[in-house]
């Protein structure tokens, strides 16, 4: 019963016209960059807690950070 009723419903699309389109392009871009950041960060943070952390934690950093700020040039 459940399967018959899940393939005989109407879906709803998921992008209606442009306006939402162009919309829902802009907050997935935020949340790919957001999202994005978690790694790099996460990856920083668990390296800064090393006894003997490696001379490429201050350009993590940097880079981090600047694309941190970056995402108000998008705003």
């Amino acid at each position: 019963m459940f399967w018959e009723n899940l393939l005989s419903s109407q879906f709803d699309p998921l992008i209606t016209d442009l306006f939402d389109s162009l919309e829902q392009l802009d907050e997935f871009m935020r949340w790919l960059v957001v999202h994005g950041l978690a790694v790099p960060t996460v990856s920083f943070l668990g390296a800064m807690t090393q006894s003997n952390p490696n001379e490429q934690n201050g350009l993590l950093l940097i880079f981090v950070l600047a694309v941190l700020f970056s995402n108000y040039f998008f705003n």
